[in-house]
């Protein structure tokens, strides 16, 4: 921003310039003859105060999952998703990389398991360990955001309200980066949602 001082021994200033936007505007430049006198009127100013960055387009297809309270422990975020078309409880773990589903939740042919296997611990101190499957996995009963991916399947079976969980930590984990990260896969196989 331009700024004009008057100086103590000077009867007049000229006039300043105008501002700008950081990296985008251009300052005006100010001119103006003050007079002898004091108080004397100074000179005009102008410029063009720059062109405003535009925000971001939103997604181009937004996504909306319904999140609710679970009731195994108080305020747990529990997420429904499609695995194979069944609805599947899942804890939504921000903390977590995948999703794992409990034994028998979900129909998977025996085609499908790979032979790669894991093991994982939590935060809470539980751990889990099985088998990766091949899945189509969509955050609702539409086919909007559909995915085929690996999934974790816990030689566990389901003892309480949820039947597995829905990491979204999408960082590196143990079995290395992204690699059952449902947002990797989405961004993958849905350019428009990478945007």
């Amino acid at each position: 921003m331009a700024i004009a001082i008057c100086g103590l021994t000077l009867a007049g200033c000229g006039g300043g310039g105008g501002s700008g936007a950081p990296a985008t505007g251009n300052g005006g430049s100010g001119s103006g003859t003050g007079t002898t006198q004091p108080g004397g009127s100074g000179g005009s100013g102008s410029g063009n105060g720059g062109t405003p960055t535009p925000p971001p387009p939103p997604p181009a297809n937004p996504i909306s999952m319904n999140i609710y309270p679970g009731t195994d422990y108080p305020n747990e975020p529990i997420v429904v998703v499609y695995i194979n078309g069944k609805p599947v409880k899942t804890l939504l773990d921000t903390g977590s990389s995948g999703i794992l589903v409990n034994q028998g939740t979900v129909p998977i042919s025996q085609t499908a398991y790979t032979s790669q296997t894991f093991s994982v611990t939590y935060g809470d101190g539980t751990t889990a360990s099985g088998t990766v499957a091949i899945a189509t996995v969509c955050p609702t009963s539409s086919t909007v955001g559909c995915v085929t991916m690996p999934i974790a399947v816990s030689s566990q079976t389901s003892t309480s309200e949820k039947q597995g969980v829905f990491g979204m930590d999408c960082g590196y984990n143990t079995q290395g980066p992204n690699t059952f990260c449902y947002l990797y896969y989405l961004w993958q196989q849905n350019p428009s949602y990478s945007s």
